[in-house]
C-alpha cells in the first residue's frame, strides 16, 4: 500500500588545520524503510512475511541463522508513471536495497466493525542502496583516478 524511500545520513568528520576546521563526509548510515502491505483473503502475504521471519530466527528451535546469507534479500522499490490499461507503466525511478532483512513486523489489528483491509507493516533494514536510472544526481557512477589507478565507474 505504501513504502518510504531510502534516507541516507553521513557522519561529519572534522579535520583540524592550522587555524580552522575542514569538514568531510564520514561513514554513512541508511535508515530503515517502512513498508505497509495489504493482506489477501488467503493470508498469502502474512505467510510470506512469516517465512522470512522464520528464516531470520527459528522460533520453535530458538536458533538464529548461521550467517546473513541465509536470510538477507534484495528489495526493489519502483516509482511508476501511472500508466494503466493500454499504456504500459513506465519506471521513473528504482531503488535496489541490498542486504535487506526485516527489523520489525506489525501485523496490525483486525476489526469486523470496519471495512478496512488487513495490513502488515514492516520495518526493513538494509546494508546499501543504489538508485537508478543513473543520471547526473544520486546514483551516478563516478570514475576516480588515484595516480595511474582508475577506480569506481560501475556497480
Amino acid at each position: 500500500m505504501d513504502v518510504t524511500r531510502p534516507n541516507l545520513t553521513f557522519e561529519n568528520t572534522t579535520l583540524d588545520v592550522y587555524n580552522s576546521k575542514v569538514y568531510i563526509a564520514g561513514k554513512h548510515t541508511w535508515e530503515p524503510i517502512t513498508l505497509t502491505m495489504r493482506d489477501d483473503v488467503n493470508n498469502s502475504v502474512s505467510k510470506l512475511v512469516g517465512e522470512q521471519i522464520q528464516k531470520q530466527f527459528d522460533f520453535f528451535e530458538q536458533a538464529s541463522a548461521a550467517s546473513g546469507i541465509d536470510y538477507k534479500f534484495t528489495t526493489r522499490i519502483e516509482m511508476l508513471d501511472g500508466g494503466n490499461g493500454a499504456s504500459t507503466p513506465g519506471i521513473l525511478e528504482t531503488f535496489e536495497l541490498y542486504g535487506s532483512f526485516v527489523e520489525s513486523v506489525n501485523y496490525n489489528s483486525l476489526a469486523y466493525n470496519t471495512s478496512e483491509p488487513a495490513t502488515i507493516t514492516l520495518s526493513i533494514r538494509y546494508d546499501n542502496a543504489v538508485q537508478t536510472p543513473q543520471g547526473t544526481g544520486i546514483g551516478t557512477a563516478l570514475t576516480r583516478t588515484i595516480g595511474t589507478l582508475t577506480t569506481g565507474g560501475g556497480r
